[in-house]
């Protein structure tokens, strides 16, 4: 198991040793050992005895004046599917044609960066997204 670097700064409510400083995690970049993709240490999430408690759990409860449109209207009348958008690295035919398809059975496609694999950026990857009929998304 990696080091812990416990010991790196911490803002309010940032998890001690996260080198994203996350809040809550653990993120998607936790490797089958439990380490970091950051940094050479375990990942503090991991590392807990359990689940990081919500700041404010009540009122992440109550209804916010945002759900009223969008993807969070949804979520209120149903459960929404979002779907990991994987494919071909820096191929935008590949995007067009997975997001075009997905976009009819998905409320969200999960756009981002994978650690292991190098791809458009986020920003554009939205953009393409979108003009294929997909509503991006970002982990």
């Amino acid at each position: 198991m990696a080091p812990s670097l416990l010991s790196l700064p911490a803002g309010p409510d940032v998890e001690a040793g996260c080198p994203k400083q996350m809040v809550y995690g653990p993120c998607g970049g936790v490797h089958d050992d439990l380490t970091c993709e950051m940094a050479p240490i375990s990942c503090p999430f991991a590392m807990r005895a359990g689940a990081v408690p919500w700041a404010d759990a009540e009122r992440a409860l109550e209804p916010d004046a945002a759900a009223g449109h969008g993807m969070l209207a949804t979520a209120t009348q149903r459960p929404v599917v979002l779907t990991d958008l994987t494919v071909r690295p820096f191929d935008r035919a590949s995007v067009e044609q997975l997001a075009g398809v997905l976009a009819e059975a998905s409320d969200g496609l999960l756009v981002g960066e994978h650690q292991n694999r190098p791809d458009f950026s986020p920003a554009l990857m939205s953009a393409l997204v979108r003009e294929a009929g997909g509503n991006p998304g970002s982990r």
